[in-house]
């Protein structure tokens, strides 16, 4: 299971890294609903990942 990018990590935090990697995508993927579906406009790639981190 650890292979590749998640070998870097202890294996005691690979569980919290994965939740963290999941949080960020779960909000791309949100975003980007939005700025497809609700025409809002995104300014930054750092409003995604603000908003992933609040």
């Amino acid at each position: 299971m650890t292979h590749g990018w998640l070998s870097n990590f202890s294996s005691k935090i690979v569980p919290q890294v994965l939740v963290g990697a999941g949080a960020l995508f779960w909000d791309i993927w949100l975003t980007r609903n939005n700025i497809v579906f609700d025409k809002e406009k995104n300014n930054s790639y750092m409003q995604v990942i603000f908003r992933s981190m609040h």
